[in-house]
């Protein structure tokens, strides 16, 4: 369910009976949004705080988390909130799913990232090795609380972010949608917002272990998971939705060659116009080097990928087996673009 406001979230865990309350954040969560959380009464209750970025989404910090949650008594009568971006929902979430088999958490996102994806549905995750969400659960909240006035003190860089995710969903499932999007502030419109959380709960309600349609959902992802790891790896990080953003281009060339998707060039025009071209995008080798990271894709089957493409704007199509190779041909398109 979704909990609009944290005042509504107040009242509403005033009905509960939990035996303990503990909240996981991290520093840049505590510092600009626990004076909301304070405002409404919310302050009762473990504060466990770990390190911010992607570096910590690791089974080291969940094992601080769970040695924490084992020193305070917490037992699975307790609730989790986790407190933050997409990081601290992925990792809070795994950490509660799996901490004494599965304790009750409800995910505060406070990014624009995490309000429209990384909180909603049911998968949790941590990183592994190189690769991005290898180990995980597919276990729901109880409930997500979406409150816009997190997005206040949200630099640019993270709306961009965030816009880059409000663009797959016009991409599979809301022409409309898509078109109208054409600047950073359209992201903080609680219409806009609230349009794409009900995509994404329709679909992950219909498809929950992802079987099926929820793969729509991962469009742009391959490749975009894979410049984002690449670009880690090197020192050189992008945001996920910047990659995710460029992997939609290099996705819909690939859509035009096996779908017969007619209109990369409005997914390029709109991508290149809103958002940064990544150094790591100009790399020699890149379609080679990614190809290490495509080859441990939580989608692969029988060495071939799982991926949705689209069809048209608005309209995504699932069941396509691609090569890896396919998918570093098309970034050698997108890499012969950005040169022209």
């Amino acid at each position: 369910m979704v909990i609009h406001g944290i005042a509504t979230f107040k009242q509403w865990l005033e009905q509960k009976h939990f035996t303990k309350i503990v909240v996981i954040g991290d520093a840049n969560g505590f510092a600009h949004c626990l004076p909301h959380v304070h405002q409404v009464g919310i302050i009762e209750g473990l504060w466990l705080e770990v390190g911010v970025g992607e570096k910590h989404k690791e089974l080291e910090t969940c094992s601080w988390l769970w040695q924490q949650l084992m020193e305070k008594e917490v037992d699975r009568s307790a609730l989790i909130i986790n407190l933050g971006g997409g990081v601290v929902t992925d990792l809070g979430g795994f950490v509660a799913s799996t901490y004494k088999r599965g304790v009750s958490f409800v995910n505060v996102p406070t990014t624009l990232l995490g309000m429209v994806d990384a909180a909603i549905g049911h998968k949790t995750g941590i990183n592994f090795g190189e690769a991005k969400n290898q180990v995980g659960t597919m276990s729901a909240p109880l409930a997500v609380v979406i409150d816009p006035i997190f997005l206040a003190s949200l630099p640019n860089m993270e709306l961009l972010s965030g816009l880059g995710e409000l663009i797959k969903y016009g991409l599979i499932a809301d022409a409309p949608l898509f078109h109208a999007l054409g600047s950073i502030e359209m992201g903080k419109d609680q219409t806009v917002i609230a349009r794409c959380i009900d995509i994404k709960m329709a679909i992950t309600k219909e498809d929950p272990n992802e079987k099926g349609v929820r793969r729509m959902l991962n469009y742009g992802h391959s490749v975009g998971h894979a410049l984002e790891a690449h670009a880690y790896h090197l020192g050189q990080p992008i945001p996920h939705g910047v990659a995710v953003a460029w992997g939609m281009v290099a996705e819909a060339h690939l859509s035009e060659k096996l779908a017969g998707f007619a209109d990369t060039d409005l997914v390029w025009n709109k991508i290149n116009h809103l958002f940064p071209i990544p150094e790591i995008l100009y790399q020699a080798d890149l379609a080679r080097a990614i190809g290490s990271y495509l080859t441990q894709d939580k989608k692969n089957s029988s060495g071939l990928i799982q991926s949705a493409l689209l069809y048209k704007i608005g309209q995504g199509k699932i069941g396509f087996n691609i090569e890896k190779e396919d998918f570093s041909s098309s970034v050698s398109w997108l890499q012969q673009r950005l040169l022209a």
